[in-house]
C-alpha cells in the first residue's frame, strides 16, 4: 500500500491505510504495528513523525514535523454528532467533521484521544490517557480528562 501514498513511510506489520490517495507523508515517517488510517478525508504528515502501535487516524488532519504519537492514540476529526435526537439512529444522523492540526515537535503520550476541531501547537506535550477537547497552546504540558494545562515547558527544555 505504501507505493500509493505520497511519500515513503516505514510501515510495521498490519498497518491499514484505507485510501492511500488521501494520505501524504514526509521523510522518515513511521507507523507502528496495527496503525489504521481511515479514508474519506485528507491526512498530511510532516517529516520525522512517528506513530506508536495501534494509532487510529480519521481525517482531515494536518500533522507537522518531528512529532511523537504514543500507542493506542485516536486522532479523530470526525465523530458521531452528540446532538442526535432520541428518535434517530446515531449511525444515520451525521457526523461532526472538523480539521485537526498538530503542529511541529509535539509529543502525544499513549492512549490519548483528540476530538474534532483541535489545534495542538508547536512544542506541546499531551500526557498519556488524556482527552483533548480544547486547543493546546505552544509549549504547554497538558494532561487529564479533559486535558488541562499543568505547566509550561521551560526554554532550556526546548530543542
Amino acid at each position: 500500500m505504501a507505493g500509493f501514498v505520497r511519500g515513503h513511510p516505514t510501515l510495521a506489520e498490519h498497518v491499514v491505510i484505507r485510501d492511500p490517495s488521501c494520505v501524504g507523508v514526509g521523510k522518515d515517517v513511521y507507523f507502528g504495528v496495527g496503525c489504521y488510517l481511515h479514508d474519506k478525508a485528507q491526512i498530511e504528515i510532516g517529516d520525522m513523525t512517528h506513530f506508536g502501535p495501534y494509532c487510529v487516524l480519521y481525517g482531515p488532519l494536518l500533522i507537522g514535523n518531528g512529532c511523537c504519537i504514543g500507542a493506542n492514540t485516536v486522532i479523530a476529526a470526525r465523530q458521531q454528532h452528540p446532538n442526535c435526537p432520541l428518535d434517530e439512529a446515531f449511525a444515520t444522523y451525521g457526523q461532526d467533521i472538523r480539521l485537526i492540526v498538530i503542529e511541529d515537535n509535539v509529543w502525544i503520550g499513549a492512549n490519548v484521544t483528540v476530538v474534532p476541531g483541535i489545534t495542538i501547537h508547536t512544542g506541546a506535550i499531551v500526557g498519556a490517557g488524556s482527552v483533548v477537547t480544547h486547543d493546546v497552546p505552544r509549549n504547554a504540558v497538558v494532561a487529564g480528562v479533559p486535558a488541562r494545562r499543568i505547566r509550561w515547558r521551560e526554554d532550556r527544555e526546548l530543542p
